[in-house]
């Protein structure tokens, strides 16, 4: 059994899904997010909590976030066509812990030209600056050509 609610964040409307196995999915816009963990309304706006007790405020839609991963794969879909997920999750060292919105994507290339290939983009957005803070591609990715997106 789903249980359902929409709240007005940023002057958006977001909803949000809570599923089985504290899942679950927040919907703004075009964008889909799923999240390990509650998310919960406060004063500040939104507030997920973690399977291992730990709070995080969450200031960014995930639109926004979304964009902004968007931008720095020179990308303009995320979707489950092309191989993309946004996750809201928790990243970091033990005390140095943040919570981002993770857009990971599965994209064709080619080395040297020649051989074509799969590789898996990941890009992580603070989920209360907005700003990128890790782009992860592989150790290869520097011989390799992504085609552009129509």
């Amino acid at each position: 059994r789903y249980q359902n609610r929409v709240v007005e964040f940023n002057g958006e409307e977001l909803q949000i899904q809570i599923q089985e196995r504290n899942r679950t999915i927040l919907r703004s816009n075009d964008s889909e997010v799923d999240c390990n963990c509650t998310i919960e309304e406060n004063e500040n706006g939104l507030r997920a909590q973690f399977s291992n007790g730990k709070n995080a405020q969450i200031k960014i839609m995930p639109s926004v976030a979304s964009e902004n991963a968007l931008a720095r794969l020179r990308l303009k879909v995320c979707s489950e066509e092309n191989n993309c997920t946004i996750e809201l999750k928790e990243v970091g060292n033990r005390n140095q812990t943040r919570v981002a919105y993770e857009v990971q994507i599965e994209r064709h290339a080619r080395i040297l030209g020649i051989f074509q290939t799969k590789m898996q983009n990941r890009v992580q957005v603070d989920a209360e600056t907005g700003e990128v803070i890790d782009v992860r591609k592989p150790w290869w990715a520097f011989i390799a050509t992504e085609p552009s997106e129509q």
